[in-house]
């Protein structure tokens, strides 16, 4: 024993009803923890991605044969700034935002890896990848 916690993770209190409330206290508290963490990395996917999407969109903007990079990119931005402030707030919102935002940068990045010739793009597609396999932990 270590701390009054044995190895089961069992408070030993001697009153197996306390030990039983405490124990289902802490797994819960266990699990929030490893939601935000899930969230955190989330927040961070997604507020990367939305600044790669918008540099991406600024560079590619008014040239000929871009234009649908121009949209998918400003609508990826928006769904990853929408998606970070759901995460924050967590809850089912958190799951719909992440599942419309894993869409949206899955869009996003196949038209950007058509223009992987150009930097912004290559980056963009790249930062969408990784948004939206953060997003499909959140949703799952």
């Amino acid at each position: 024993m270590w701390d009054g916690i044995s190895k089961e993770g069992l408070i030993k209190t001697g009153n197996s009803d306390t030990e039983e409330r405490v124990t289902a206290h802490l797994k819960k508290l266990i699990l929030y923890i490893m939601e935000n963490e899930k969230n955190q990395s989330c927040i961070d996917a997604c507020e990367a991605c939305a600044k790669e999407c918008d540099a991406c969109a600024a560079d590619c903007k008014g040239k000929a044969g871009y234009e649908q990079c121009v949209i998918l990119c400003n609508t990826c931005s928006d769904e990853c700034r929408e998606c970070a402030e759901a995460c924050k707030s967590g809850g089912d919102s958190a799951v719909k935002a992440a599942e419309k935002c894993a869409a949206a940068c899955e869009a996003c990045a196949k038209e950007c890896e058509k223009h992987a010739d150009m930097a912004s793009c290559k980056k963009c597609a790249e930062a969408c990848r990784k948004c939206a396999e953060e997003c499909r932990k959140v949703a799952a």
